[in-house]
């Protein structure tokens, strides 16, 4: 099957052919019906990959000290050939997608092939099938008018759970600060539940 993923070290993408996953028993397969290019997030991941080594490890001090710290356990040597080694694997890409079920784990009962689901998380990949776990998937109803409204359910539950920690209330004026697609998402949430809401960007001109 085909799959996008990233080259780690160009930040360009690549369609690989690879392997269909299998099923386990608490998932299920899936194949894509549609996923959702998340264009902040993974234009910030293809940026990454562009930057040089230096510029790698200035945006990432948090790799460098695990890095750091595996060195004083392991040796330099090890270290550096696993980090190498990890920035030679390339990098899926998409986090948000719906489907159709191909085949059911044992471990679950109340889906089945046949039915469409709404996929999150590193499983919902853009490739042509998926293997989901049961906890990153959510069962679509039979009379839904298009599916790839289905294909958004990751970014419309990052924007619910911002709304929910921020513990707004109904009536209540919110700043939602960056107006990109999760941004917008979380506006017109906001406006549903009763809030005045007021967008803000940044304009560099």
């Amino acid at each position: 099957m085909k799959q996008v993923f990233m080259d780690v070290k160009t930040g360009k993408p690549v369609i690989m052919e690879v392997p269909a996953p299998s099923c386990k028993k608490n998932g299920i397969v899936v194949e894509t019906i549609y996923s959702l290019v998340s264009a902040g997030t993974e234009r910030m991941l293809m940026d990454f990959g562009k930057k040089s080594l230096i510029g790698k490890a200035k945006e990432r001090p948090d790799q460098v000290k695990k890095v750091m710290d595996k060195m004083k356990t392991d040796g330099a040597l090890t270290t550096i050939k696993a980090a190498f080694g990890k920035l030679g694997e390339p990098l899926p890409l998409g986090y948000s997608s719906v489907g159709k079920v191909l085949e059911v784990g044992s471990n679950l009962s109340d889906i089945k092939p046949g039915d469409y689901v709404a996929c999150a998380g590193l499983s919902a990949t853009h490739s042509e099938v998926s293997y989901v776990p049961k906890n990153l998937f959510v069962k679509l109803s039979n009379n839904i008018q298009d599916l790839r409204e289905a294909a958004f359910v990751t970014l419309g539950t990052v924007a619910m759970q911002g709304i929910r920690q921020a513990e707004v209330k109904f009536g209540d004026w919110v700043a939602v600060i960056g107006m990109g697609l999760l941004g917008q998402i979380s506006t017109r949430i906001l406006k549903a539940a009763g809030c005045k809401v007021i967008g803000i960007d940044v304009d560099n001109s």
